[in-house]
């Protein structure tokens, strides 16, 4: 179950199945005070058009979302708070991230630790967050999951790293973080197509397999066409072999929730991101 916290003024969600420091962004409890990335925008290129926040502002945002949930490292410096891609790619590309690579550049839409003095995190404004752990073993994910990375089969790719650094496939737990709903998601008639085809060249071969029960999650409401980007996720990592239960899927929709989350579908090219952010560190009492 996912459940919205409060700390030092910044608004987050976490899941209670993940057993590490974890967090979901909102756009609450930050200091930006542009209209479209106001209030906790952490990206510093975001904004288009109408203006980008410096770069005192999102260290100061990131900062303030580490410390809320508890990931702040004691040895963070200048603008590195946690590790996240200096650009994503929408692309199945996976990190192995560990303290002596953490603040180098990464081109890649995941990473994997398993050291507690990692931090990791994905950027998203729409797209669909995944944060996944063996928090006995101590190895961690975080995924972002656009329609390209998730028809590409980054979430089974992620896992499988997990499993490769020494994660046990019963024990993973995988959180799906607020991201764009079927209810907003209408996408062109030939989307679907393009989608089970892209599926069906991935490098994953649970991603492969998925594809025929992946065309259930396209539908037709109104003459709109739809896709469930949330559902198809929680497929491939039932795919990958992770257990329905172990899977928690967040029921917000970004597009639908400006109070609480920017989305790139509703504001068009000037927008704020949120992170998902996780460590290997687990959880203490109350967190």
């Amino acid at each position: 179950m996912f459940k919205m916290k409060t700390s030092g003024g910044v608004v987050f969600f976490t899941s209670d199945i993940l057993g590490v420091k974890h967090a979901f962004s909102t756009r609450i409890g930050g200091v930006s005070t542009l209209p479209h990335t106001a209030e906790l925008n952490i990206s510093y290129t975001s904004g288009g058009d109408k203006g980008t926040d410096s770069a005192d502002i999102i260290t100061e945002n990131r900062r303030r979302l580490a410390a809320a949930c508890g990931t702040l490292p004691p040895y963070a410096a200048g603008d590195y708070i946690f590790t996240l891609a200096t650009k994503q790619l929408h692309s199945d590309t996976v990190e192995y991230v560990t303290p002596n690579n953490a603040a180098n550049e990464f081109y890649c839409d995941g990473f994997v630790t398993d050291s507690p003095l990692a931090v990791v995190a994905v950027k998203t404004a729409d797209c669909v967050p995944i944060l996944l752990a063996d928090a006995d073993a101590g190895i961690v994910s975080a995924v972002h999951a656009g329609w390209r990375g998730t028809a590409a089969g980054i979430a089974a790719l992620a896992v499988d790293e997990m499993l490769r650094r020494g994660a046990r496939l019963p024990y993973i737990k995988a959180a799906i973080g607020p991201a764009i709903g079927v209810c907003c998601y209408s996408v062109a008639p030939d989307f679907k197509e393009t989608f089970i085809k892209m599926m069906l060249t991935s490098r994953s071969e649970v991603t492969r397999a998925s594809s025929d029960k992946a065309a259930e999650f396209f539908t037709i409401s109104n003459g709109t066409h739809r896709a469930d980007l949330k559902a198809i996720n929680r497929l491939i990592l039932e795919s990958s072999g992770i257990k329905s239960e172990n899977i928690d899927i967040c029921p917000l929709c970004t597009c639908c929730s400006p109070d609480l989350f920017y989305s790139h579908r509703r504001q068009g090219d000037s927008f704020g991101v949120m992170a998902a952010i996780i460590t290997p560190d687990k959880k203490s009492e109350g967190n």
